[in-house]
């Protein structure tokens, strides 16, 4: 496990076997496996998203697709500078 939030550099669980996180920190690249069977919570507690970020000196692109367990959602946002 990486403590003081440092940099992960080897593939690792993002939960452990008992749903904690395994690991606090940061990495590079897509190295942290997302193990979503190991959350110990309940699915309408369980709450994902993905967001994606378009930034220009001219405009702000965003959007967000959103699964908060028993809603889904997928925000958009232009914003023109």
């Amino acid at each position: 496990m990486t403590q003081n939030n440092d940099e992960i550099v080897k593939e690792v669980n993002l939960f452990d076997d008992n749903g904690n996180l395994n690991v606090h920190g940061w990495a590079r690249k897509p190295i942290i496996n997302y193990n979503k069977e190991k959350i110990r919570s309940s699915w309408f507690r369980t709450k994902e998203w993905d967001n994606y970020v378009i930034n220009h000196k001219d405009y702000n692109f965003s959007i967000t697709i959103a699964d908060v367990g028993y809603l889904g959602l997928i925000p958009i946002e232009l914003m023109d500078y």
